[in-house]
């Protein structure tokens, strides 16, 4: 096992055992992404307006579909003040409440895009703030955004009935067998030249330090065999599928996806890092390449 402490690896499958049961006892546990906290929203906004604005993504009377949008349903919010006609929001499972388009629930949203935040997200979109206030009132009492559940493979819309897809930090999560079936379903349901914006994170998801940081072995994930990795994490939040940047561009390119923008973000491999200790699938990668903690990436429907 590469020199990984038995207790360690023990521990990890006890838990990943239980995760199941601790879901359904306690289904609002635990951090979902954002968790609707306005600063996070707001990054991720401002992180997503580098890449609309080089694709050059008009948000009038388009169709915007977010993948994963655990409890956090602000993002479709601000998408359909920037001119959306319709928002969707799926998820493996429903953690947005019924009642999560309601206006009362929504009007914060107001508060993130004039907070000064979130500026290159409103420059990109062209968002006028007294125009997103009209906006909304306009929606009455329930904006035109819903949720749905499912299967983490087939998108639960129609043939080309979408503009734009967006997730932050969602698809490092999708399982292995998942991915390109997920990816060649988004396919179908984008119209042509439609595009996805995606922010993927690559880091061990155990050796986070907050959103812009690592902390000790942090590729410590690429060490496990398939097998015993799916043991150990398959059912927890912790589980990431593991694909590198390259192997990223590959999998959207075999979908049928052309890559228009990519931002990488690497951060520092430890002092006495050793590649030889990684399972072969990625030992041979360039240190560039494995230091890559964050991949940004616009692509659109070929």
């Amino acid at each position: 096992m590469l020199g990984h402490s038995p207790k360690a690896v023990g521990v990890n499958l006890v838990k990943n055992a239980l995760a199941p049961v601790v879901v359904r006892l306690h289904p609002g546990r635990g951090v979902l992404g954002m968790d609707g906290d306005h600063p996070a929203i707001a990054n991720t906004l401002e992180w997503l307006a580098r890449p609309i604005e080089k694709l050059a993504v008009s948000f009038a009377g388009i169709h915007v579909l977010e993948l994963g949008p655990g409890r956090t349903p602000e993002v479709c919010g601000v998408a359909l003040l920037a001119g959306a006609r319709a928002a969707t929001g799926i998820d493996v499972v429903r953690y947005i409440d019924p009642d999560s388009n309601r206006s009362e629930r929504l009007a914060p949203v107001l508060d993130i895009l004039s907070s000064g935040r979130a500026d290159e997200w409103c420059r990109a979109t062209g968002t006028d703030i007294e125009r997103a206030r009209e906006r909304a009132a306009s929606f009455g009492g329930r904006w035109p955004l819903r949720f749905h559940a499912f299967d983490g493979q087939n998108v639960p819309l129609p043939d080309a009935s979408v503009d734009l897809v967006i997730s932050k930090s969602v698809l490092e999560h999708v399982p292995d067998r998942q991915v390109e079936p997920q990816l060649a379903d988004l396919q179908r349901v984008l119209r042509p030249g439609g595009v996805m914006i995606h922010i993927i994170d690559l880091r061990d998801h155990l050796h986070q330090a907050g959103e812009n940081g690592v902390a000790g072995d942090w590729l410590e994930a690429l060490r496990y065999p398939p097998k015993l990795f799916d043991a150990m994490f398959s059912n927890r939040s912790t589980y990431i599928n593991r694909l590198r940047a390259g192997e990223w561009l590959d999998v959207l390119a075999a979908t049928g996806f052309e890559t228009e923008y990519e931002e990488r973000k690497a951060f520092p491999l430890p002092e006495d890092f050793d590649a030889s200790r990684l399972q072969e699938r990625w030992r041979g990668l360039d240190r560039d390449e494995l230091e890559i903690g964050y991949l940004t990436l616009g692509v659109r429907k070929a």
